[in-house]
């Protein structure tokens, strides 16, 4: 599953469980792009739960798309991630080294309201 809306406070839910394929890769990041709009910046509570690798497919599908994404790092502002995988935590914290600009807080299972409050900027990272 890749499922991505907006709340009415502005912030981009993006939800991912199981495995990618390359279809539901094109469609959730055109979703994102489109939610991201053009302007101001972007907040966002990327909940990842019991994922497996994405299809070749799919990465193929998202390299295609790193330069539009590159583009709204600048304009990322919070960005939380909850997972009950230490592995999907630890590439977001390898992501937050290695790409200037890019900030991603990584929360525990149940620890969603908090992650939430920080995309919202109502809590300092842990």
């Amino acid at each position: 599953m890749f499922d991505i809306t907006r709340d009415a406070d502005g912030i981009i839910h993006i939800e991912i469980s199981g495995q990618i394929d390359s279809e539901a890769m094109r469609k959730g990041l055109d979703r994102f792009l489109d939610l991201a709009g053009k302007e101001g910046p972007i907040d966002a509570v990327y909940l990842a739960r019991d994922i497996a690798m994405p299809t070749a497919g799919a990465i193929a599908v998202e390299f295609g798309y790193l330069p539009k994404l590159f583009g709204l790092i600048g304009r990322m502002r919070r960005i939380a991630l909850v997972s009950n995988q230490g592995w999907v935590r630890g590439w977001a914290k390898v992501e937050s080294a290695f790409i200037p600009g890019l900030v991603i807080e990584c929360f525990e299972p149940g620890e969603e309201d908090k992650a939430l409050a920080y995309a919202k900027g109502e809590h300092a990272p842990a």
